[in-house]
């Protein structure tokens, strides 16, 4: 006979914890910020040989057109 009332004030104290419980935050909207890695410097540099190398094309061809207009 003692077994039940302990068994109902056991479930009773689970959910009153239960209910008394923080909630789950909500997850972020927006994505964290990204970070800095550490191939950020060699991707610099790349973006950087890059618009290097389309400026001397670039002068490549206005020169051959200037050669081609002359008449060479």
């Amino acid at each position: 006979m003692v077994r039940q009332p302990r068994a109902l004030s056991l479930l009773v104290l689970c959910v009153a914890v239960a209910a008394c419980s923080k909630p789950e935050p909500d997850p972020p909207t927006t994505p964290p910020a990204p970070t800095s890695t550490v191939l950020d410097t060699q991707l610099e540099a790349l973006d950087k040989a890059k618009a290097a190398q389309a400026e001397v094309e670039k002068k490549a061809q206005d020169t051959k057109k200037a050669l081609d207009d002359a008449g060479g």
